[in-house]
């Protein structure tokens, strides 16, 4: 599957694809367009379709969360279980608000 990163609105991002070094510039430069503008808001990635994350990848979610105004939470979507095991082994399920996808989702 191709990558894609769509801001639907201001702070919800759809991603899908891999999330690797090639597409974590896509995905940067889709969240600064999505990156909300008032304190304490939430940027809402949903990952369910997200099918690969490398440490670039992490790296840019990194950046997305220290690039939040004050107060923000980044919110990770509908996360597979690949994702909340990387998340988990690298320390940043406790980072980012890490919502899991339903059983049977893909």
């Amino acid at each position: 599957m191709p990558f894609r990163a769509e801001a639907v609105e201001e702070g919800l991002v759809e991603v899908a694809g891999e999330l690797d070094v090639a597409s974590a510039p896509a995905l940067e430069a889709c969240l600064s367009l999505a990156m909300p503008s008032a304190p304490g808001r939430r940027l809402v990635l949903d990952v369910h379709a997200v099918t690969f994350c490398d440490s670039r990848g992490l790296a840019a979610l990194i950046q997305a969360s220290r690039s939040l105004p004050p107060g923000g939470a980044l919110v990770l979507r509908g996360v597979q279980p690949f994702l909340e095991r990387l998340l988990s082994i690298a320390g940043l399920d406790t980072v980012f608000e890490v919502q899991l996808a339903e059983p049977g989702a893909s």
